[in-house]
């Protein structure tokens, strides 16, 4: 089923699926002047604190385990093909501690250091529910958690491979933070590589939230890309990405985890989304 998706046929705003990442970057290009939206807006949360999101193109892709992964597990199948009619907007980096402060006024994180620089942690889903909540409010527009095909999507950024930038873990270091690397603490997002579509942080760091129900398989997941909750399990929520303490094989792009939903967890976190309405 990893195909071409007939990129002939799709307009250079829309990705297809596998693509290169310099025709990925294209794409997103192609999006800013079709929608005529800024690719990397910054969204104030207060004072001279900013959050930056990425534009993601609409477009389509195959949603599960890459061919020929060694560590696919049941739960990643069956590959299966997701269609995203209008792009979104989906933060860069995790959010950090001085984003969640600026929007809750507490301060969670177990990690010390620059709180402009780390991500926040040790947050539970419900928490970070609020924290959309309340940035929705701020902002008045609809910013949520991912859904798990959105998260999918952007992490792949056109990509077919085991993680976005290719199938072997050993170069896992130059973009994710993960066990053998971080030395047991999260580290300052942005730091590493990204993905084409600049997103960082995406293997490993902390994992990160979504808003999807957990479901044991994808047998009758949406073909949409919308959140999956009717039929899933709702005191464990999805995380993706991986985290810091976790082995190279849980960073994948197709991994997928879940945590309760009011347990936080030293290297749990979060990244945003922010609706784009159709005309």
């Amino acid at each position: 089923m990893h195909q071409n998706l007939a990129a002939a046929d799709m307009p250079e705003h829309r990705a297809h699926f596998p693509m290169h990442p310099s025709a990925a970057r294209s794409v997103q290009a192609a999006a800013v002047d079709f929608f005529g939206l800024p690719a990397f807006p910054r969204m104030s949360l207060g004072g001279n604190v900013k959050l930056i999101l990425a534009l993601i193109p609409p477009g389509e892709f195959v949603m599960g385990a890459s061919p020929g992964d060694p560590h696919a597990l049941p739960a990643e199948a069956p590959a299966h093909l997701v269609t995203f009619r209008m792009p979104f907007y989906i933060g860069r980096y995790p959010v950090t501690q001085t984003q969640w402060q600026a929007v809750m006024g507490d301060a969670p994180s177990r990690r010390q250091g620059n709180p402009a620089q780390l991500p926040v942690d040790s947050v539970s889903w419900e928490r970070c529910v609020e924290f959309c909540r309340r940035l929705s409010e701020m902002s008045g527009s609809t910013v949520r958690l991912p859904s798990e095909a959105e998260w999918e999507y952007a992490c792949r950024a056109g990509s077919a491979s085991i993680y976005a930038f290719g199938d072997n873990p050993f170069d896992l270091k130059d973009y994710g933070w993960y066990r053998d690397n971080a030395g047991g603490l999260s580290q300052p997002v942005g730091l590493l590589s990204g993905n084409a579509w600049r997103l960082h942080d995406m293997h490993g760091g902390v994992s990160e939230f979504c808003l999807d129900a957990w479901h044991t398989d994808y047998v009758r997941a949406p073909a949409d890309g919308r959140p999956w909750i009717d039929g899933g399990d709702p005191h464990r929520r999805i995380l993706r990405g991986g985290s810091l303490q976790d082995p190279a094989e849980y960073c994948r792009s197709s991994h997928r985890n879940y945590g309760e939903p009011d347990v936080p967890s030293t290297d749990r976190g979060l990244r945003v989304v922010l609706e784009i309405r159709a005309p």
